[in-house]
């Protein structure tokens, strides 16, 4: 266990006590060396310790008040962390010749001097960017960090160590620092909203949780837990809840430590980053990057090394493959580096090969460590954290860089809605398949099970065939002519319940609009409207001088949803008919039924509970709004909850409609 925040003020207090101890200086200046945002002050102390420093130096003596000859090594690391890089070299070369030619750090000296020559280079040739601070609505003054986006960047998902309110000293580590979690927040209007922690089913209170990768339609989230080593677990979002993260198989998770993932546009190929030893095989470092591709079976193939280009004798470490497939970026401790962790990219060859991995040069690369850099799928922009003493509010804050000089890339995003439930409400099994004519690959797509949306990328010069299914039957098809297109577009669509399509498209400089696509594609709930044919029994109903008769009303769930659309014409009917049969026949006896499928809910604890809160919401959501009617007189109401339907086989994303038809409220009159 190393904590070197909570012994450095210890170490302080030693100081102010013995103030020419070189050997309390020399483990000051380590511990600013080890920090994320302090390191610039270790050059004082360790200045000051290098007087002392003796090859006599002895580790384990409580009285010892020289300083390691290490002191060399630690000030040419804070010179070259500060910048201070002529200084560096020289203090490198100094450490080299006090010790013996074969000593084992003398490599490591010669790799900090390629580093140091390396990095005066790249200050002296900035690259043309601007970076800015996503702010204090997105930053705190703890760490935030690993920011994953959907492609059209309407959703930012992150990791923090921010305060959890309520969690008290359950999140705390042993060092002080709280514990790791995942937020997320919605671009409104060009503008970052408030993040919100991504809920239960991921965050657990006391652990450490961190997202590490998107799929492009933001539906899939990779999260890296602590568990067996360190491994790679995958969640689905169902609306607008997050399902349980599951492991992925042991093609991809080792007995040893795997730390991200990326997975590409179309979903079939997995990066992610392995310290596994491979038996026979081929590893050329500590954490190298492996891909793994999607089989007919559904299950990831066996993990392949991405090579020299891309892995080092050194570390690498959070993969990020663009969405057009063709562009690898990623972090290493090796190639030409400026230090410590630098960001490279790599291309994809028409052969299969990786071309040599490319510094992407300063200032997005600096001396000290630059990881986690995803880019938009135009190009233009990119998203990262780093440590900014001057620009920072914390100890990592997340930027965004206005990649000027980039030409932008070719790719269309289809995105959009598609009716997922019948005018009824019951779900339906919805997809897209979109066929490569020139290829004839077909890849199927699934939208949201709830809200219907969707967004695939469709990389240039390739004509497309699109299908949109509803339970294996077509109800609408389009083919896109995209083999001449040479810009970045977006493609909206609506496609309605009887396959109507509505078309909106727009080049990249309307990003705003992106995030306004909730409003534009809620035209599928407006489909629900034909319910109205029912009005021949409302109309007959005031003819025939009878009691009124209300139709009983259902409603079908996602998982884990509990509360009716109060919005939807069936219900906003069901409530105009109670309350005339209140007027006209005095108190009203109900019944509901709830129901729920038999897929674990983690949320509820038990289906059962699932059940009774369904059936709880409806009475509360169905009296308040009977009372904002004028209904006055008594209203009985009684709840009988369900549970039934197929047994759960681990399938819920797969046989999500079988089961869907299981998760419902009923209301009917007695």
């Amino acid at each position: 266990f190393k904590s070197y925040n909570l012994a450095l003020p210890v170490y302080l207090q030693m100081d102010s006590m013995q103030p020419d101890n070189g050997n309390t200086l020399y483990k000051i200046g380590f511990c600013y060396v080890q920090s994320a945002n302090e390191k610039s002050r270790a050059i004082k102390y360790l200045e000051r310790s290098l007087k002392s420093a003796s090859k006599n130096y002895d580790d384990l003596s409580f009285t010892e008040k020289n300083a390691p000859l290490s002191t060399y090594w630690e000030l040419a690391k804070a010179y070259h962390l500060n910048n201070q890089i002529d200084t560096a070299i020289g203090t490198y070369k100094r450490y080299g010749a006090l010790l013996n030619k074969k000593h084992y750090k003398q490599e490591d000296i010669i790799r900090r001097i390629e580093m140091c020559n390396f990095a005066k280079k790249q200050i002296a040739n900035p690259v043309n960017v601007e970076i800015t601070n996503l702010g204090k609505g997105i930053n705190t003054k703890d760490a935030d960090f690993a920011p994953i986006l959907t492609a059209d960047e309407s959703m930012l998902i992150f990791t923090s160590r921010r305060e959890v309110k309520g969690a008290g000293e359950a999140n705390v580590e042993l060092d002080g620092t709280f514990f790791e979690d995942i937020y997320v927040s919605h671009n409104n209007d060009g503008t970052w909203g408030a993040p919100e922690a991504i809920g239960s089913s991921i965050n657990q209170i006391g652990e450490h949780d961190a997202a590490i990768g998107l799929s492009a339609d933001g539906q899939r989230l990779f999260v890296y837990k602590p568990d067996g080593g360190g491994d790679i677990y995958q969640s689905y979002l169902m609306g607008d809840i997050w399902t349980v993260p599951d492991r992925l198989s042991d093609n991809v998770n080792s007995d040893e430590w795997e730390t991200h993932a990326s997975i590409s546009a179309d979903g079939q190929t997995l990066y992610f980053v392995s310290d596994r030893k491979v038996k026979g095989g081929i590893q050329f470092g500590g954490r190298d990057i492996y891909k793994s591709t999607m089989l007919p079976t559904g299950e990831w193939s066996e993990a392949v090394n991405l090579g020299e280009n891309i892995n080092s004798p050194y570390e690498e470490d959070a993969p990020f493959i663009h969405p057009n497939g063709k562009i690898l970026y990623f972090s290493s401790m090796g190639h030409e580096s400026m230090g410590g962790f630098d960001i490279f990219f790599s291309e994809l060859g028409d052969d299969g090969n990786w071309s040599p991995a490319k510094n992407l040069g300063y200032p997005i690369n600096t001396t000290n460590d630059d990881i986690f850099y995803v880019e938009t799928p135009d190009g233009k922009r990119a998203y990262y954290s780093s440590v900014n003493v001057e620009k920072g509010y914390g100890e990592k804050d997340i930027y965004m860089i206005e990649l000027t000089d980039n030409k932008e890339i070719p790719l269309t995003i289809l995105k959009g809605t598609m009716a997922v439930s019948n005018l009824e409400g019951i779900p339906l099994d919805a997809k897209i398949i979109v066929k490569d004519k020139a290829t004839g690959k077909e890849i199927e797509y699934k939208p949201n099970s709830e809200t219907g949306k969707f967004l695939i990328v469709l990389p240039e010069g390739d004509n497309y065939e699109v299908v949109y299914m509803l339970d294996d039957s077509t109800i609408a098809e389009e083919k896109l002519e995209l083999a001449d297109n040479s810009n970045y577009q977006e493609i909206e669509k609506s496609i309605t319940l009887d396959g109507k399509l509505d078309t909106k498209t727009s080049g990249v400089t309307e990003t705003a609009e992106v995030t306004e696509t909730p409003e534009v594609v809620e035209t599928p709930e407006v489909v629900e409207t034909p319910e109205v044919v029912e009005t021949p029994e409302v109309v007959e109903a005031p003819e025939v001088v009878e009691p009124v008769i209300v139709k009983a009303f259902q409603e079908f769930f996602n998982y884990n949803v509990k509360s009716i659309k109060t919005n939807s014409s069936s219900y906003k009917t069901l409530v105009d008919d109670l309350a005339k049969l209140a007027k006209q026949s005095g108190d009203l006896t109900l019944t509901i039924e709830a129901s729920a499928s038999k897929v674990p809910t983690e949320k509820y604890g038990t289906n059962e509970n699932l059940a009774k809160t369904r059936g709880e919401t409806a009475k509360a959501t169905l009296l308040s709004s009977l009372k904002a009617t004028g209904v006055t007189v008594s209203v009985d109401v009684n709840i009988n909850p369900l549970v039934q339907g197929p047994d759960f086989n681990k399938d819920a994303i797969e046989n999500r409609a079988n089961y869907e038809k299981y998760q419902y409220v009923k209301i009917s009159v007695k």
